[in-house]
């Protein structure tokens, strides 16, 4: 009688064990997608101030707009299976975190290597794999107030604008700064520090998966 019952058993485990399998095989595990920004990179294209746009939610005039600016995005297939990312889409955050779509931002995706070529979607990421994409944007910022226009003539890099509005005691966004010089002799070379609360503008990227699952990591110009 106890080898019947202990057989019984058995048998409901293995029919238990077997149902188990079959569950788990008909819903394969969940995509898992980590979208994670390394922050911003060059790509070696001149720097533009072209379009308008919003700062801040609040503001009554527009913005102009000044890029690309690109930032480098790594994303992780964190599951056995393979993924297939179908889609983006950009927002720039307001101050309270409400999204704003436009395409003002002229926002594209490129692979990342020597190319720079535009990425095609979808695209697939094998199990356990990540993949590194670079977004590219327009960026609004504050042209008004001393030396502004100076500072809004053709220049050949990011870190050139960013300088020429150092240079007024400000940078791109209107936060106030200090320049720290380290040698008299050699005056275009300093650091600058923020003085008070620092606005930066911040944005959201979103990727979608084929099975419609939306995975997110914000993006701000600076990274503090």
């Amino acid at each position: 009688m106890k080898h019947e019952t202990i057989n019984s058993i058995v048998g409901v485990l293995g029919l238990f064990i077997a149902s188990a399998t079959a569950v788990s095989q008909f819903w394969p595990e969940a995509e898992r997608l980590q979208v994670v920004v390394e922050g911003r990179t060059e790509i070696g294209r001149p720097v533009v101030v072209s379009g308008f746009g919003l700062l801040r939610s609040g503001d009554e005039k527009t913005s102009p707009l000044f890029g690309p600016v690109s930032w480098k995005i790594r994303l992780f297939n964190n599951t056995e299976r393979n993924l297939s990312v179908v889609g983006y889409q950009f927002f720039q955050l307001t101050e309270d975190g409400a999204r704003i779509s436009s395409n003002a931002f002229r926002d594209s995706i490129s692979q990342f290597d020597l190319s720079l070529a535009e990425q095609s979607f979808p695209f697939s990421i094998d199990g356990y794999n990540a993949t590194a994409v670079v977004i590219s944007l327009m960026v609004p910022f504050k042209a008004e107030g001393e030396g502004g226009d100076k500072c809004v003539e053709p220049q050949q890099s990011i870190q050139q604008l960013e300088r020429c509005f150092f240079k007024q005691g400000r940078d791109l966004f209107g936060n106030q700064v200090e320049a720290i010089r380290y040698d008299s002799a050699a005056p275009d070379v300093f650091s600058v520090k923020w003085s008070g609360t620092t606005y930066s503008p911040k944005f959201l990227i979103e990727f979608e998966t084929a099975s419609g699952a939306v995975f997110s990591a914000p993006i701000s110009y600076y990274p503090f």
